[in-house]
């Protein structure tokens, strides 16, 4: 299984968000895009919205993609959680992954 891991704050989400989702659905050749919004980022000091709207309007902007998944393991943490957490989170969920792509945002590239 070839997946791809999206995530960010979402704060608020916007139609960068959806343009990123669409073309790595469409580029790359994978079978699941997993879509993580944090509870707090943890480049950041606090998010606009709550994890739980952000949340919500994931839901409902990606309800019909059927490759992707919103995976609420950060925010169900209620804390920063590390990029490499995540992934390893997903790894135990998807035991048969043979190739990762990571996607994340230009403002925290520098910082990664």
């Amino acid at each position: 299984m070839k997946i791809a891991i999206f995530g960010g704050s979402f704060d608020p989400l916007h139609i960068g968000h959806v343009q990123i989702v669409n073309e790595a659905l469409n580029t790359l050749n994978i079978d699941k895009l997993y879509i993580v919004p944090t509870h707090l980022n943890p480049f950041k000091e606090n998010s606009f919205a709550p994890p739980k709207l952000r949340l919500k309007w994931l839901k409902r902007v990606f309800i019909n993609h059927k490759k992707v998944e919103i995976l609420e393991y950060e925010i169900k943490q209620k804390r920063a959680v590390a990029s490499i957490e995540t992934v390893k989170y997903i790894i135990k969920k998807e035991p048969d992954i043979e190739k990762i792509y990571l996607i994340i945002g230009a403002d925290n590239l520098d910082s990664l």
